[in-house]
């Protein structure tokens, strides 16, 4: 273009219609140049627009998620939603293992076999450990029954304050931090707690708090359980019909509630207050 304008100029010396070609062509250069600059200018600005709104979308979404993470409603990682926590009538029902195992029930807040999710309840706040009672091996072919019933020991232990009702006795009374019964066909053993059975009608009753008033009662409320068995049968190893037990545990009361609307930063439900009972 620069050689075209300089042999323009060159004719323009002795030819006036060269002369104003050269003028026209001149003004195109300049005008070509500017909408360059308009564009580059128009493409600068886009992009800075474009940062600002990526930078300005990246913070609100940010902030936006910050709420969940903060622990101002109580839901921790720990903590569950208040429509799964456990409702009264619930029944877990446990069974040991056919090898002559043993097996271990407990209850807690956030760990164990029933999670209350309760400030009122602690981990290991009470544990059955359930064995077999007699050993089918020591006993002869003919001193056997059958069907063959199998016979229990179970430990209770409890690290909270746990109040404990037997079948057969009036009222409750503070569980010792380790007790033991048996569940067996010939109960009258003097000197230890013995059921040949525990019916729902009449179970072992367990009310787990936190701290105790006057009359062992629970200052701020109690999850109430009842223990009771259910036969089902069974084949021993040798061919023998066998009756075994499940160890049913039902959360009969939850009293006086939780209280929803005010999780701990742990995700605990506190029970609704005022209470005492």
């Amino acid at each position: 273009m620069f050689y075209l304008i300089c042999k323009i100029s060159v004719f323009s010396q002795t030819d006036p219609g060269a002369f104003e070609l050269g003028r026209q062509l001149e003004l195109y250069r300049v005008v070509l140049t500017a909408m360059v600059l308009a564009v580059i200018i128009l493409l600068i600005i886009c992009m800075l627009q474009w940062m600002y709104r990526s930078g300005t979308k990246k913070d609100y979404t940010v902030l936006s998620v910050r709420p969940f993470k903060r622990k101002k409603n109580g839901r921790a990682g720990t903590g569950v939603a208040p429509a799964k926590l456990p409702d009264p009538g619930l029944i877990f029902r446990f069974a040991l293992p056919g090898d002559g195992g043993d097996k271990v029930i407990t209850v807690g807040s956030t760990e164990g076999s029933i999670k209350t999710w309760s400030t009122e309840i602690i981990n290991n706040h009470l544990e059955l450990h359930i064995i077999y009672y007699v050993d089918v091996k020591e006993k002869k072919l003919y001193e056997l029954p059958d069907p063959l019933f199998s016979e229990y020991a179970v430990e209770l232990k409890c690290r909270g304050n746990t109040l404990i009702h037997y079948p057969g006795l009036e009222g409750y009374r503070r569980m010792n931090p380790s007790e033991k019964i048996y569940i067996t066909g010939d109960p009258a053993v003097p000197g230890r707690v013995s059921f040949s059975h525990i019916d729902a009608a009449q179970p072992v009753r367990f009310r787990l708090g936190r701290e105790t008033g006057e009359g062992d009662r629970f200052v701020s409320g109690y999850f109430e359980f009842h223990l009771y068995l259910e036969d089902y049968e069974t084949q021993r190893g040798n061919g023998m019909p066998g009756v075994d037990k499940y160890f049913l545990l039902r959360l009969y009361r939850i009293y006086p509630g939780y209280d929803i609307s005010a999780p701990d930063a742990e995700g605990l439900y506190p029970m609704i207050g005022p209470f005492m009972g």
